[in-house]
């Protein structure tokens, strides 16, 4: 199943973009959509493991399973002021 993440912060200026695309079994978990990232998304794969991901705007706990259609976002901590 492909899945679109949207990517903000500085793992967007790493990656180039605001989005990805990340393949994954049907049935696949937040943590699967992780390493599928740091894995099929080099630019990412420093900063997958750092992250959190939102699943259709609400933060989602890493064995929940993800479904075709959800939009997922992959958070990284800022700092700054």
């Amino acid at each position: 199943m492909k899945l679109q993440v949207l990517v903000f912060g500085p793992a967007a200026v790493a990656l180039g973009a605001s989005a990805c695309e990340v393949t994954v079994h049907e049935g696949a978990t937040v943590r699967d959509v992780l390493r599928a990232l740091g894995e099929q998304v080099p630019a990412l794969a420093s900063w997958a493991p750092l992250a959190r991901v939102a699943r259709n705007h609400a933060f989602a706990a890493p064995g929940e399973t993800v479904e075709p259609g959800d939009e997922l976002a992959l958070l990284v901590a800022m700092s700054g002021g």
